[in-house]
């Protein structure tokens, strides 16, 4: 997709909200979802992207310890049960 190229976007139920729709939300059981997007800017390689690239990765990292603690705590509640 080319800078300012339009697209449109079908999202089908099954990968959008399903049977479900939102309970008593806008989107009803077995929609399809329709997005118009629009590109209107690249991230290019270099300073930025390394800089962004380090930031996800500790955030990868956060993220993977919160899971850890989270399994732990899980683990010790089910020694409780």
């Amino acid at each position: 997709m080319k800078l300012n190229g339009v697209r449109m976007l079908h999202i089908p139920p099954q990968l959008a909200y399903g049977s479900r729709g939102t309970p008593g939300g806008p989107i009803p059981p077995d929609a399809t979802l329709l997005f118009k997007v629009k590109l209107l800017h690249v991230n290019r390689k270099g300073a930025a992207g390394s800089r962004k690239a380090k930031m996800s990765k500790a955030m990868l990292r956060r993220l993977k310890q919160q899971q850890l603690k989270k399994e732990h705590v899980h683990q010790e509640l089910q020694k409780l049960i």
